[in-house]
């Protein structure tokens, strides 16, 4: 405890009253530093009260509870500034953060993206979570001891999609090591990578939709789903794909020597699997509904395919980007006789079989 109180105040001296030597220390003095040493260590616990804020009339109030030690931050109203960081400058240590919006009506929290680079919330070593709040802009995690947890909350893309162009990409997820969870929340408006987990990160989703917005000339194929380098994830009741009713470019999954697992889900769009990576569809349906577009999977450079109890409607998996027979590659399709898979096309190469069936 000793220790942890020397780190705080030398952390947090700006709010510390000081004393010079031989000084006479008024008792209140003493009294308001206990206070603030007791508070900001109930802050670096998750223990305590909420410290409440308003940013209707000030933006930064947001940045200013953050910088003054409030860990635990309960947001009464938005909009809310929350640079954090930005890319290229590498994230700072912010620690553990909580913010959880209050009331009915999610409070706005924002970060801005402008020509000095993408502004992020996020940081290092510590525990991000947001609940209950409406959030635009990107969230940054990591270092493997690292986490990220949104509930009932909705993450935004920015609009402006200038900066976006000049990078090639528009990230509103991005764990590098650590762990994520999203739970009843929705990642949309974003030309991707949209959730991007790399250097072993992984990642839970339950109850959520990620939506992937379609193609544009300068911001081609746009990703929901990217994973690689070793990450995982494991997603469950959540939707994933494209926004419109056709197929317009995108990839909702992009996975590279990683592994990726979707239960009791929807899937609208193409999946790329590459590089010693596994993608397990069980109990889903891989359709795009309402609609004559064909979805695709690629599986190639000894990866693998497992669909299991799901249904495929218009649906196409090959084990190659181009003719040549990839045999390094596994696709394995297996289903009860109570399903029914329509237009379903397998490829071998050159070689094609078509099916629709019940069962597999």
């Amino acid at each position: 405890m000793m220790m942890l109180t020397a780190q705080i105040a030398t952390a947090f001296a700006a709010d510390l009253n000081v004393f010079s030597s031989g000084e006479v220390a008024d008792p209140s003095a003493v009294n308001a530093n206990f206070d603030t040493l007791m508070r900001l260590a109930r802050n670096q616990q998750h223990q305590g009260s909420f410290y409440r804020i308003n940013c209707s009339n000030d933006n930064n109030a947001l940045l200013d509870a953050v910088s003054q030690g409030e860990t635990l931050i309960e947001v009464e109203a938005g909009p809310c500034l929350a640079n954090m960081g930005r890319v290229g400058d590498g994230p700072p240590i912010v620690g553990d953060l909580y913010i959880k919006g209050v009331g009915a009506q999610k409070p706005r929290i924002y970060t801005t993206d402008d020509a000095d680079g993408a502004q992020y919330l996020g940081g290092k070593n510590g525990s991000i979570i947001i609940e209950n709040v409406s959030f635009e802009g990107s969230i940054v995690s990591m270092d493997s001891a690292a986490s990220f947890t949104a509930r009932d909350s909705d993450i935004r893309c920015q609009d402006d999609k200038t900066q976006a162009k000049i990078r090639g990409y528009q990230i509103a997820v991005y764990l590098n090591g650590g762990t994520g969870a999203l739970a009843r929340s929705t990642v949309t408006n974003c030309r991707g990578p949209a959730i991007l987990l790399d250097s072993g990160a992984h990642l839970n989703a339950t109850d959520s939709i990620i939506e992937v917005p379609a193609a544009a000339s300068d911001l081609s194929f746009p990703q929901g789903f990217t994973l690689r380098s070793a990450s995982s994830a494991v997603v469950d009741r959540t939707t994933i794909g494209g926004t419109g009713s056709s197929h317009q470019g995108e990839i909702p999954i992009y996975v590279e020597n990683a592994d990726i697992t979707l239960r009791q889900s929807t899937i609208k769009g193409t999946a790329v699997v590459d590089r010693a990576s596994t993608f397990t569809v069980r109990g889903s349906n891989y359709r795009w509904p309402d609609s004559d577009s064909i979805n695709v999977v690629v599986v190639t450079n000894d990866s693998s395919f497992f669909g299991i109890d799901s249904q495929f409607e218009r649906t196409t998996i090959k084990n190659s980007f181009g003719a040549t027979w990839d045999p390094s590659s596994k696709i394995y399709l297996i289903s009860n006789n109570t399903l029914t898979h329509s237009k379903l096309t397998l490829i071998a190469g050159s070689d094609k079989l078509s099916c629709q069936s019940r069962g597999l």
